[in-house]
């Protein structure tokens, strides 16, 4: 499925995409010309995010996945987070994890550590008045840029995608639905919020 997507996007033949794997376990393209990628995929679905000259990192989770939500909070998110969550309802509580969760394991993805880098090094806060992601992150990743997109996917599927660069151009983002051996269509995402962080103008990260 990777090959035939990723032939799709850079638009060459499926045979001619060809993959490693990085030290840290992150696959790559061999022969890129700039373009990378990333994959997650939960319960039945998968979703892959493809751009140039950037550092990718995606992560899509099923939210009726049972967790116990705030015991791995305490020891794996921030105070700030850990706050929020205990500030809510079990069921409000529950849903603001994954939203968080897809957000952290996107971004550490990106930089290249997934799950083995510490998810205490990034922090998100979801604004659902202005649909805004406010970051913070320590230390500060090679790249000046961090830009970061959480939507949900059949409302059952929160979904994050972070893009780590040093291009200070308006960044957007496009989705499709591809269902193998039949069609690529435009996906329009749900309550999608977004956030940018510019690490050359931040003197604390927490």
């Amino acid at each position: 499925m990777i090959r035939t997507i990723l032939s799709t996007a850079l638009r060459c033949e499926r045979n001619e995409i060809e993959l490693i794997v990085s030290d840290e376990g992150k696959p790559r393209l061999l022969h890129s010309n700039g373009w990378q990628f990333n994959l997650s995929h939960s319960h039945d679905v998968a979703v892959l995010a493809v751009a140039p000259y950037v550092e990718l990192g995606i992560d899509v989770e099923y939210r009726l996945r049972k967790v116990r939500a705030l015991p791995i909070a305490r020891s794996y998110f921030s105070t700030t987070e850990i706050a929020l969550l205990e500030s809510l309802t079990e069921t409000e509580a529950n849903k603001q994890f994954f939203s968080l969760w897809t957000l952290k394991e996107a971004y550490l993805k990106a930089l290249g550590s997934g799950l083995a880098g510490s998810l205490k090094s990034c922090r998100f806060l979801l604004n659902a008045q202005r649909t805004s992601i406010d970051i913070a992150v320590d230390p500060s990743p090679h790249r000046r840029f961090v830009d970061c997109w959480q939507c949900e996917y059949e409302g059952l599927y929160p979904l994050a995608v972070t893009r780590l660069s040093d291009n200070d151009a308006p960044s957007h983002i496009q989705a499709h639905h591809f269902i193998p051996g039949q069609h690529c269509s435009p996906l329009k995402l749900e309550n999608l919020f977004y956030g940018r962080l510019d690490c050359e103008n931040v003197k604390t990260a927490f």
